[in-house]
């Protein structure tokens, strides 16, 4: 009786998989105004066959499942054969690879992984719908973006397990593989960001072009609103909130990249990087109030791709002169180098001191000494990104923006009371 109420349940997962899948290219054909290959009970049919066949396999012979699977090859390529040469000429085969990968996930149920098979179906279905916003976006890819793209996985998954994995040089602070991996991490964030803006477009509002642009750059973002606040001034306040918004995200990477790092160096940086936060996001509501009543700032930011090969090298050599500077530091000047270190590294970018100071802190240095290190870093990008709002925006992003980035900048510096650094 167990047998027969397993095979039930097996097949009652088939069935819904395949008319979750069936569903959407029943919609689609809908959509199209013409009558498909296959819906949702041919789907579902799909999928309970798979089912079958791997349990025949498994108590008649082992040859019934790749039968199956051929058969049904078979059936999908004599049809794609005909639609192709018949009038709509229509070449496309999404629905019958839909339909063999529907056999296969019936199979992985019979298989006793219903849940692979069920989260795989939703991937499969969301992929199906998804395919205007694919090729919305593709279209605004541009050949750089598939080119780098491209070194991006070359990097990450050919040249970074071949690296050796040991330290070297003065005070053994160069570890290729070390290095590599933190520009894979730092890329990685960037071109998340990179990715969201460009699958959102020109129509996205102040708020999301702050957010995805720190995600990518926040430097980029502060340089690019200050400069557009000076080209129109009536929208200064919207401009003064981008930054705000992209130096709130650099607070998040900078939690991102100390967890993925070193998650114990988080228990003494969660309570100032929540001062931080919540100052920031107290002004931002303030400045999004204002922003509200003046015109929008739509159109592109110019944030390029970040996996350009000199964007990398540029990164991992700033890696590896931040860990020697910091090493070298505690060995001649102990007192006060590595602060001195983070201040100077967050004249440019924190990601570098942040990723140093939290692998650090992981051989040895004081926790304390680590947490307030990326404190000094992120209080001076802060402060540079005031300096270019001041220097390239119009007088007006001033007061809104000393009011965010000020409040920032003053939670930091409690924070650096509550470490006892100051």
């Amino acid at each position: 009786m167990g047998d027969e109420l397993e095979a039930l349940r097996q097949a009652g997962f088939a069935l819904l998989i395949g008319a979750l899948i069936g569903l959407e290219r029943e919609y689609h054909h809908r959509l199209k105004g013409r009558k498909g290959f296959a819906g949702l009970r041919t789907f579902m049919f799909f999928t309970l066959l798979g089912t079958l066949c791997a349990r025949l396999s498994q108590d008649v012979h082992t040859l019934v499942l790749p039968a199956g699977l051929l058969g049904l090859f078979l059936l999908l390529a004599v049809h794609h054969s005909r639609s192709a040469s018949g009038e709509e000429r229509d070449m496309g085969m999404t629905t019958e690879v839909a339909a063999l990968l529907s056999f296969l996930l019936g199979a992985v149920v019979a298989v006793g992984r219903a849940d692979v098979a069920v989260a795989l179906g939703v991937a499969i279905a969301v992929l199906l719908s998804a395919k205007p916003a694919l090729r919305s976006w593709v279209e605004r890819l541009t050949p750089e973006d598939i080119y780098t793209t491209l070194k991006f996985a070359v990097v990450t998954f050919v040249v970074l397990p071949f690296l050796p994995d040991r330290s070297f040089g003065p005070y053994s602070a160069f570890n290729p593989h070390e290095i590599w991996l933190m520009v894979v991490l730092i890329s990685g964030v960037s071109f998340l960001g990179y990715v969201a803006l460009k699958l959102l477009g020109p129509a996205r509002g102040i708020v999301m072009s702050g957010i995805l642009g720190g995600l990518a750059s926040s430097t980029a973002v502060a340089v690019s609103f200050s400069r557009r606040s000076r080209e129109t001034p009536s929208t200064s306040g919207a401009a003064a909130l981008a930054v705000v918004l992209a130096s709130l995200v650099m607070v998040v990477r900078i939690v991102v990249e100390v967890a993925v790092v070193n998650p114990r160096l988080l228990l003494f940086l969660w309570w100032p990087l929540l001062l931080i936060v919540g100052a920031g996001g107290i002004a931002g509501v303030l400045l999004w109030r204002r922003a509200t009543r003046q015109p929008d700032l739509p159109g592109e930011l110019p944030v390029r791709n970040p996996f350009r090969l000199g964007s990398v090298l540029i990164f991992g050599g700033a890696y590896a002169l931040v860990m020697f500077l910091v090493k070298a530091g505690q060995s001649i000047l102990p007192e006060g180098s590595t602060e001195a270190v983070a201040v100077l590294s967050g004249l440019t970018q924190v990601d570098a001191i942040t990723l140093s100071v939290a692998r650090l802190s992981e051989q040895g240095m004081a926790p304390r000494l680590a947490a307030a290190s990326i404190l000094f870093a992120a209080l001076s990008n802060t402060m540079v990104k005031a300096v270019i709002g001041l220097v390239l925006g119009d007088a007006r992003i001033r007061r809104p923006l000393l009011l965010g980035l000020g409040s920032m900048f003053a939670a930091g510096v409690l924070g650096l009371l509550l470490l006892g650094f100051l």
